[in-house]
């Protein structure tokens, strides 16, 4: 049987370890927190900026068209209504490809949606966490006061044999302990994933950046294109 300095040795090697994972998990929960916020950024720099720009540059493509074609000067009764077939062409495949891209966005939104909802649910499940721990919280205060009150008396625990007690301590302790190594495990998990999803969330900030460039690249070729129509227009 295990001797009170043993017990004591036991009882401070699980509370170290519960007292470093707290440390240790406090650090992922800000790692998550700060990889989320940069993944949120990306999506604003991504969507609200680049497929805002990208959709800009494709419409002054089709404007940029249009306006060309007003330059096309025909007599020929024939060539003037092909023409005109050609502008309608044009119309409806700008048209054709808003619905596609509307579409694709509107799917992209759907899946934010359902990440809304899961993030929802997550809510739901720290709130009933939090209440199992005001109820463990509530449950531990009432013991403390029967504790104060009755200072003087054994409690049923204490009235135990010490073989019997030595023995709870026990198999408290071997589960405890398999506890913590389960909670261990996913921790090193959990870390494995935050630096992984950190990687990406880089590789797609630097993406996003290049594509800027180049949409703003593309910006200036269509201003370029405009001023040449619109100068040959005047001639």
């Amino acid at each position: 049987m295990k001797n009170s300095k043993e017990n004591k040795k036991e009882f401070f090697m699980v509370n170290s370890n519960v007292h470093s994972n707290k440390t240790l998990i406090l650090h992922l929960i800000s790692k998550i927190e700060e990889n989320r916020s940069m993944i949120l950024n990306n999506f604003n720099s991504a969507f609200s900026i680049n497929t805002a720009l990208t959709i800009e540059n494709f419409d002054e493509i089709f404007k940029n068209r249009e306006l060309l074609l007003t330059t096309y000067k025909s007599r020929n009764k024939n060539k003037s209504q092909k023409l005109e077939k050609e502008k309608e062409l044009i119309s409806l495949e700008y048209i054709e490809q808003k619905i596609t891209w509307q579409n694709t966005i509107l799917k992209l939104f759907g899946e934010i949606a359902e990440i809304n909802s899961q993030l929802s649910g997550l809510n739901e499940k720290i709130m009933k966490l939090n209440s199992n721990i005001v109820k463990t919280n509530t449950k531990e205060i009432e013991i403390n006061k029967e504790m104060i009150e009755n200072r003087n008396q054994l409690s049923a625990k204490q009235e135990l044999p010490n073989k019997i007690t030595q023995e709870l301590i026990n198999e408290k302790v071997n589960k405890l302990k398999k506890n913590l190594q389960a909670n261990n495990l996913l921790i090193k998990n959990l870390n494995d994933k935050i630096k992984s999803s950190d990687e990406r969330v880089q590789k797609n900030k630097i993406s996003i950046l290049d594509k800027r460039n180049e949409i703003l690249n593309n910006k200036d070729k269509i201003q370029v294109n405009k001023t040449k129509i619109f100068f040959e227009k005047l001639i």
